[in-house]
């Protein structure tokens, strides 16, 4: 039979003996000699700062409660565990001890393809520098890509226009049609090409996976100005239009997450400013090699 101690996962002793310095607090809170509390759900009050066990409990056991809970905590980090982590490290523990009793592998154990290719893309120096290479590769793209297609257009409008200027008498009409409607029309078709590579490249990278592991990856320094690795897409999303990025932020389950990205996402450089960015950029911006020709000084200057 397996062992009683087996049977639960084992917590570091400064986590046991906050919870069981809590469990005779809110014993004594109660009035009795034992907590009416269960140990599951002091743990979850313990560690779940503001959750709903901790909410349930300081409205029985009254304010004062809380202060000792953020005492209790404080005395668990300065013993050097994290709130936040320690139960999710010490259950996948608790996981793999079980696993490990109950599973035979035959044979060679060799790690999927898959799971070496998830940890390069998700390592904190690897997985941003590439992270940083596709973004490059993706601006990179929009003027390689997307310029001999402009010229096109452009070409194709001026031709168009010339030929409006043959057939049409000089005077208000041959103005309307020719300085109007097909100079207007091209004028904004010639960036076209320019909004469809970006939106291709963030398909790709969303069917693919990627997109999911960017989140991951992000996730600690999205974490600096208030987010998560949630808000990344309905941000990155938001270099294409706004309003998609603004309707995909409401899946974020926090509330003031949720809320700051709406906010923060009319900000990024949606594909309306593209095209603003483009012509400034080509205008001030020489089309100088960087790197051996592998990328451009004005694709840099898009990135940053």
């Amino acid at each position: 039979d397996t062992p009683p101690s087996a049977r639960h996962p084992s917590f570091p002793d400064c986590v046991r003996a906050e919870l069981d310095g809590l469990s005779g607090s809110v014993a004594a809170t109660e009035g009795g000699s034992d907590c009416q509390t269960s140990r599951v759900e002091l743990l979850q009050t313990l560690l779940d700062p503001g959750g709903y066990h901790e909410r349930r409990l300081i409205k029985r056991c009254g304010p004062g409660l809380a202060e000792e809970l953020a005492r209790r905590r404080d005395r668990i980090a300065q013993a050097g565990e994290s709130i936040v982590e320690v139960e999710g490290r010490v259950r996948y523990a608790w996981i793999e001890r079980i696993v490990e009793q109950v599973v035979a592998r035959v044979g060679p154990t060799r790690r999927p393809r898959s799971e070496v290719v998830d940890r390069l893309l998700t390592h904190p120096v690897f997985g941003l520098a590439l992270f940083l290479a596709m973004m490059a590769v993706c601006f990179q793209a929009i003027y390689s890509w997307a310029g001999p297609l402009a010229d096109a257009i452009d070409g194709a409008f001026s031709g168009l226009a010339g030929w409006f200027v043959e057939v049409i008498p000089v005077g208000a009409l041959q103005s309307l049609v020719v300085n109007g409607v097909v100079a207007g029309v091209g004028a904004v078709l010639v960036f076209v090409p320019q909004i469809l590579i970006l939106f291709l490249f963030i398909a790709i990278l969303e069917d693919c996976g990627y997109l999911a592991r960017a989140a991951f990856l992000v996730d600690r320094w999205m974490s600096l100005v208030g987010l998560n690795g949630k808000s990344f897409i309905p941000l990155l999303s938001s270099f294409a239009c706004a309003v998609p990025g603004i309707m995909g932020a409401r899946t974020i389950e926090d509330r003031r997450s949720r809320f700051v990205t709406i906010l923060i996402a009319p900000l990024m450089s949606c594909s309306a400013r593209l095209p603003v960015y483009t012509l400034f950029i080509a205008a001030f911006i020489p089309a100088k090699p960087l790197l051996g020709g592998l990328i451009g000084l004005q694709a840099v200057t898009m990135l940053a």
